[in-house]
């Protein structure tokens, strides 16, 4: 019997063997070029009657899967919650309310069937683009170190709440999308996060798997001096293995010996800005390098969004490369 995309995407997040390396976007807005058109979303969305916006889901949710059969994708990611790109500019891609999103991930469960493993987001428990006022954050992390755990718990208990509802419109697993460091490292130093990160990140994690699922933690930036508390965390995988902050999948599936199913490294710099012939080079390297440690649980990703501005010849070259790799990869093992 054939393993469908979601039955494989679900397999490398239990780190199981697999014949190939699976495909997958945390944020993809290459939809008119691979499906056809763009998602109606945010305030176009809101302005919808709600027969309107029936049809919509069901009209967004064929793009998505279009393009992430014609991408090859084993899985994607929910349309979330309104977020900044910067002060005052939202996302590209948002939906108003949460019924909206529950409604959303309804319909990509429908369409989607057994064809496409469908990550719900969640944002916890801090993230640097949702701060505020740093300065003000990091004093209070002194003066007033119960508001800081109260905010944190808050946003647990409401991230919980919110991913129930997502799982029970069809949602496979759950995805944390919560930038916690710079390209240097971590905003805050690993003994704070000790304090008012890890704890809540593993009470996170031990719920979604008490929920039956997966859950994976998304956070650019450098990482490895935190790596201690992310293995001790209990999550089932890690995004975007950054790339621009030095990370190395490779090097990390080493590190790591298994106990994490690692997803990205991709570079969208090379993808935005170099050649389809440099590309598809780069993605081979990468996939080579992973898969030459003998560890199980990589993903192949990009480190970020696939934007609208990147070049379809680009992206091409990069789902070649992993096509192609995967066919030497099963030929190998004939």
């Amino acid at each position: 019997m054939a393993v469908t995309p979601r039955q494989r995407f679900k397999s490398a997040l239990h780190k199981r063997r697999l014949d190939v390396v699976p495909g997958f976007e945390i944020e993809f807005q290459l939809y008119r070029e691979y499906g056809g058109g763009m998602p109606v979303v945010g305030f176009d969305f809101e302005k919808l009657s709600p027969k309107e916006k029936d049809l919509a889901h069901g009209r967004n949710a064929e793009i998505m899967l279009r393009a992430a059969a014609a991408c090859h994708h084993d899985g994607l990611k929910d349309i979330g919650e309104y977020w900044d790109v910067g002060p005052g500019h939202p996302a590209l891609l948002w939906f108003p309310t949460m019924e909206d999103r529950v409604a959303h991930v309804r319909a990509l469960r429908r369409e989607a069937g057994d064809d496409c493993y469908v990550f719900a987001t969640v944002y916890l428990p801090l993230s640097i683009p949702f701060f505020g006022d740093m300065t003000a954050y990091s004093l209070q992390l002194y003066d007033e170190p119960e508001v800081i755990h109260a905010k944190a718990e808050q946003l647990l208990q409401t991230a919980l709440e919110s991913q129930k509802r997502l799982l029970d419109a069809g949602a496979d697993g759950v995805l944390n999308d919560c930038d916690v460091a710079f390209n240097s490292n971590p905003f805050l130093s690993p003994a704070m996060m000790d304090d008012v990160f890890f704890p809540y990140l593993k009470r996170w994690a031990q719920a979604t798997h008490d929920m039956g699922v997966e859950c994976v933690w998304h956070s650019d930036g450098n990482l490895m001096p935190l790596m201690n508390g992310i293995l001790d965390s209990g999550i089932d995988g890690l995004h975007c293995i950054d790339p621009f902050a030095g990370m190395d999948v490779a090097r990390l599936l080493d590190q790591t010996e298994g106990r994490l199913t690692l997803i990205g490294n991709m570079s969208g710099l090379v993808i935005h800005t170099g050649t389809p012939e440099e590309n598809y080079k780069e993605a081979t390297r990468i996939l080579e390098q992973a898969v030459a440690t003998g560890k199980e649980g990589y993903i192949f990703s990009s480190c970020n969004t696939i934007i609208e501005e990147m070049p379809k010849e680009n992206y091409d070259a990069v789902i070649q490369a992993r096509l192609d790799f995967n066919k030497r990869m099963q030929a190998a093992q004939k």
